[in-house]
């Protein structure tokens, strides 16, 4: 999915508020000539990038300029906690439900809310958001039992996870599944280092995620998956791959071009420009095949 016009005013605000949480603080004037540091170094962008490798121009040079490498470290350490001390509780709730692993896709995709790449989210209370979420939330888009379907003819799951926090939401909903499909192998696919409060292998260790899927990076530091860049190893296990999950809006720009019908969408639609592209209403979950939409 190539960016839009609109993409360009969420990474300004991206740019700002780590410029906020640096050192710079309040220093209105610093902020302002690293903004338009930033602002040459995008000058000669071409159209047609998706907004994952938009963001490719605009971080590195973030750091150096604030000398920060993981301006969310805080951020997804408390996200993560947040989860984990809900997900006991979560997981008895769904497994008392009548169709499980939808329930668990909800909550996967719940977890999508946490995301501090966008500007009105607001971690205050967010333990109850997603679980009003998970048991009031309405599907735009709902091709689970296409999903439930494919899952009982699959061995290997590749699962692209987006941001930490909503990783614990997506390690319950790859437990549920191994308790119906107990044979199936997970691959999990994680960024290749720090970029906004993605999960990088650090933190997906620190949540224990390697006790139930086998680790992998997406072979760079963007917030999305870029096919162009994708390493040896994750273009075999893709290749090798019965079904693939990719969660979060940052992946669906990155790969839904690829038209392949093994994959599912899953994401909660958070700005205007997906919720248009998509056809559903922001706020709405979304499960969707891999079916080329433009």
């Amino acid at each position: 999915m190539k960016a839009y016009p609109e993409c360009f005013a969420c990474i300004f605000d991206q740019a700002i508020r780590v410029l906020r949480k640096s050192k710079f603080g309040n220093d209105d004037e610093k902020i302002w000539n690293s903004l338009l540091k930033v602002t040459n170094s995008v000058k000669d962008i071409p159209y047609g990038l998706t907004p994952a490798q938009l963001a490719e121009h605009f971080y590195p040079l973030l750091s150096e300029i604030t000398g920060i490498s993981d301006p969310y470290k805080e951020e997804k350490e408390y996200s993560n906690d947040l989860m984990l001390n809900i997900y006991d509780d979560l997981k008895n709730y769904i497994l008392d439900s009548a169709s499980p692993i939808v329930l668990a896709i909800k909550a996967s995709i719940a977890g999508n809310m946490i995301d501090f790449g966008v500007p009105e989210f607001d971690p205050s209370g967010i333990e109850s958001k997603i679980i009003q979420v998970i048991k009031e939330g309405k599907f735009g888009i709902d091709d689970s039992k296409e999903f439930l379907d494919m899952l009982n003819d699959s061995k290997k799951l590749l699962f692209i996870h987006d941001n930490c926090g909503e990783v614990v939401m997506d390690k319950l909903l790859i437990e549920i599944i191994k308790l119906f499909f107990s044979h199936i192998e997970v691959i999990s696919v994680v960024r290749d280092g720090p970029i906004i409060n993605d999960v990088t292998l650090n933190e997906a260790r620190q949540i224990h995620l390697d006790d139930l899927a086998s680790l992998i990076t997406t072979n760079a530091k963007l917030p999305g998956l870029v096919p162009e860049l994708m390493s040896e190893q994750l273009e075999n296990e893709w290749e090798e791959a019965d079904i693939i999950i990719s969660k979060g809006q940052g992946n669906f720009e990155g790969i839904e071009d690829i038209a392949d019908k093994r994959v599912f969408f899953l994401l909660r639609a958070k700005c205007d420009v997906i919720a248009k592209y998509l056809n559903v209403e922001k706020g709405d979950l979304v499960i969707k095949r891999g079916f080329k939409i433009n």
